[in-house]
């Protein structure tokens, strides 16, 4: 899988400053066919803030 944010690589342990992530990522997934089906899950640990992340595993649909 590949992430890209403005032309940028996203890397395990790689940070981004919040100003470089206000446009949505590209993301592409390697290695599948046509019955191949996949699930990506976003977290954000420190939502809505660092002192309260009660929304940190929220479920959008």
């Amino acid at each position: 899988m590949t992430v890209t944010y403005s032309n940028k690589k996203l890397y395990n342990g790689h940070e981004f400053l919040p100003s470089s992530v206000t446009i949505k990522p590209k993301v592409e997934v390697h290695g599948g066919d046509l019955r191949s089906f996949f699930t990506l899950v976003m977290t954000d640990p420190d939502v809505p803030g660092p002192s309260d992340p009660y929304l940190r595993e929220h479920l959008h649909c």
